[in-house]
C-alpha cells in the first residue's frame, strides 16, 4: 500500500497530477481543489489510497488524513465508487461535506453531477454516526464557510486553513476572521 507520496507535480492532466519522486513519475487522482492550487514544478506530499482492480491500479491523493478518512468512507457505501467518492469531495469543502451529511442533507448532495437522491439519502444514512470521528474543529458549525472558501481561494492548503481556523475569533466579522487567518497562516 502507498500511503504517501511526495515529490514535484510535472504536469496537470483531467482526472489528476503526475509527481515525479525523483525516478518514477505516479498519476494521481486529487480532488478539483487540490489540483488547482497546485502548480507545475511545485512540491508537493499527499497522503494517498491505493484502489487495485483487476484491470487497473488507481492511486489516490488528499492533503490531509482527514480528507483520505472521509474518501474511504464514502467509497465504503455501497453504489458509490473511488471516482464518484473523489467527485463528491472534489465538490465540497471538507467541512461543509462534514456537515452536510452530519445534517442529514442527501438532498444536497445530490445535486453533485452522477448522485442522484437515493445515493445521496443512502451516503447520509450510513455516514452520519461516523463523522463524529472526525475533530471538532473540523465539524464545528461555526467555522464560517466563506472564510474557509476565501482562503482556498487564495491558494492554502486545507490543513493549514483548519489550523489556522482553530485560532481565529468566531465573534467578529468575516473580513475579520479572514484577516486574522491570514496573519497566522503568515507566521
Amino acid at each position: 500500500m502507498i500511503a504517501l507520496i511526495k515529490g514535484i507535480v510535472t504536469d496537470k492532466e483531467d482526472r489528476g497530477i503526475i509527481v515525479d519522486t525523483g525516478s518514477i513519475g505516479y498519476f494521481v487522482s486529487v480532488p478539483e481543489h487540490t489540483k488547482e492550487v497546485l502548480a507545475v514544478g511545485e512540491q508537493v506530499t499527499l497522503v494517498t489510497h491505493l484502489v487495485i482492480r483487476d484491470d487497473s491500479h488507481d492511486l489516490y491523493g488528499f492533503e490531509s488524513k482527514p480528507e483520505r478518512e472521509l474518501f474511504l468512507m464514502l467509497f465504503s457505501v455501497s453504489g458509490v465508487g473511488p471516482r464518484t467518492a473523489l467527485h463528491i469531495l472534489s465538490s465540497f469543502p471538507l467541512p461543509r461535506l462534514i456537515s452536510t451529511i452530519q445534517n442529514g442533507s442527501g438532498k444536497e448532495l445530490s445535486l453533485v453531477p452522477g448522485i442522484g437522491k437515493k445515493t445521496g439519502e443512502k451516503i447520509v444514512l450510513e455516514l452520519k454516526e461516523k463523522m463524529k470521528l472526525f475533530a471538532p474543529e473540523i465539524t464545528a458549525s461555526e467555522v464560517n464557510h466563506d472564510v474557509y472558501e476565501a482562503l482556498v481561494a487564495l491558494g492554502y492548503k486545507d490543513y493549514k486553513i483548519h489550523e489556522a481556523l482553530q485560532g481565529i475569533n468566531k465573534d467578529i466579522s468575516t473580513q475579520a476572521q479572514i484577516k486574522e487567518a491570514l496573519q497566522i497562516l503568515g507566521k
